[in-house]
């Protein structure tokens, strides 16, 4: 009988020790201190050997015990160290999150809570420490460290930078004789369901990034009938997400991830570059309002092919500071610069378009022009017509503006809020590349000027 339609963890575990051939990698390791009984999936995840590995995909497949299992497999082994994450510490406080669980095995076992640095220490003298990554700069927390277990809880809730930079920390001594191990558990959805889906479900296979999907009739210790009640009364959306593990389903947004990832190169130059007018440069700028940021964007045209030189985040400054920015961006070769006049910005486009006749137009934002500019730069990265800086926020930006619908015989669309805007970067983007006549080219793509060895930055064609 396969492995998958074994019915519960014990009947599961006489399939194991009735075949020796599958016991070398289908019996992950194990230490006393953990009290609990793995289920099928789980036995899986903790079976893995490779770096990186992501469990669940629904709600109530056992995410938290899996990880909770894998930070202990090797706590007998002295000099281990193991560390899981969450977006904030009093999430994994919660009732029922990793840090109470944590407590219920091992309140018993011998072991010593750490309640100043939230780690346990172990006999053999390996600790199990919970940390937390609140802002981008809490990585730094564990800068000095080195760990060979990295758990995400929920890493859906993590950029990819963050997750990226903790590899840094990964690392054992030559008398540490255990595997390094990047482990991660989520559900879809989240501001990091893209990267994570990318990394995992999309490149996993052929880059040894393994997923093991569980759902909730996965886990034996679940009301599973009780669960699928509560699940019911949530949007249809959040439910397949949670309830079926789907990470697919509710992605209208009208640029793909996968075209934005295809897109990527070392673009931006250096602050010190002066650009000449033999740069043929088109810039953007979105006017932030109460709650966003003002972003000015600069492509670079070199054949059909955009290049973005610059991205500019303005957030907490004065319209005389954002004059200043603009201003300097306006230098060299610019050919156009296409500005917000809506709304707070109407002012200061005013003034831009006098001091520079002919360069800076002022355009509003009104739904019909909103899906033209959505369309433009959806298409040139489709076409590959653009080249972006790999840039966590801005990834995320592209990604809040959703596919247009017709209202009243209108295309219109519709734009999501997350904490790093409103969409800015994807406006000034847009903007800056409506103010181009040659998206639309046809023709080859040129190859991309990628960095000379050695190179800091891009420097003027001779």
């Amino acid at each position: 009988m396969p492995i998958s339609s074994a019915k519960s963890p014990a009947s599961w575990m006489n399939q194991v020790l009735l075949n020796p051939s599958w016991q070398t990698n289908l019996i992950p390791r194990w230490t006393s201190i953990i009290p609990h009984v793995p289920t099928i999936k789980q036995a899986a995840f903790l079976a893995i050997h490779d770096l990186e590995a992501l469990y669940g995909g629904a709600a109530g497949g056992g995410k938290s015990d899996a990880l909770l299992m894998g930070a202990l497999q090797y706590v007998d082994m002295p000099g281990y160290a193991a560390l899981i994450l969450r977006r904030r510490l009093t999430d994994a406080n919660l009732p029922g999150g990793l840090l109470a669980r944590s407590h219920e095995w091992l309140q018993s076992s011998g072991s010593t809570w750490d309640e100043a640095n939230k780690r346990w220490m172990f006999e053999s003298g390996s600790s199990l420490t919970f940390g937390y990554l609140e802002k981008a700069s809490d990585r730094y927390r564990y800068q000095s460290s080195e760990f060979q277990f990295i758990a995400f809880d929920e890493l859906t809730q993590f950029t990819q930078e963050e997750y990226l930079y903790l590899f840094s920390r990964l690392r054992r001594s030559t008398q540490i004789e255990v595997p390094l191990r990047m482990r991660s558990a989520s559900n879809p959805g989240g501001l990091g369901h893209d990267w994570v889906r990318q990394r995992f479900l999309v490149e996993g296979r052929q880059q040894r990034r393994w997923f093991v999907s569980a759902k909730v009739d996965d886990n034996p210790h679940i009301d599973r009938e009780e669960y699928r009640q509560s699940l019911a009364q949530l949007d249809p959306t959040t439910q397949a997400q949670l309830l079926d593990g789907d990470w697919n389903i509710g992605d209208d947004a009208i640029i793909p991830y996968a075209d934005i990832i295809a897109c990527e190169d070392e673009t931006l130059w250096g602050e010190d570059f002066v650009p000449t007018r033999e740069h043929e440069l088109y810039v953007g700028v979105d006017i932030g309002r109460t709650r966003d940021r003002t972003v000015i964007v600069v492509w670079e045209r070199v054949g059909d092919v955009f290049w973005c030189r610059r991205l500019d985040v303005l957030s907490g400054v004065s319209f005389r500071e954002q004059r200043e920015a603009i201003d300097r961006r306006l230098q060299g070769g610019v050919v156009t610069c296409v500005i917000d006049k809506g709304g707070i910005g109407y002012q200061l486009a005013e003034e831009l378009e006098a001091s520079w006749p002919g360069i800076v137009q002022g355009i509003q934002l009104s739904p019909g022009v909103q899906a033209r500019l959505a369309h433009r730069l959806a298409v040139a990265l489709a076409e590959r017509r653009v080249r972006l800086p790999a840039d966590d926020d801005l990834r995320r930006d592209l990604r809040l503006v959703h596919r247009p619908r017709t209202v009243g015989g209108a295309d219109r669309v519709e734009t999501d809020r997350s904490e790093v805007g409103h969409a800015d970067r994807f406006w000034a983007a847009a903007m800056a590349l409506d103010a181009s006549a040659a998206v639309g080219a046809t023709g080859p793509v040129p190859l991309p000027r990628s960095l000379r060895p050695g190179q800091t930055r891009f420097q003027p064609r001779s």
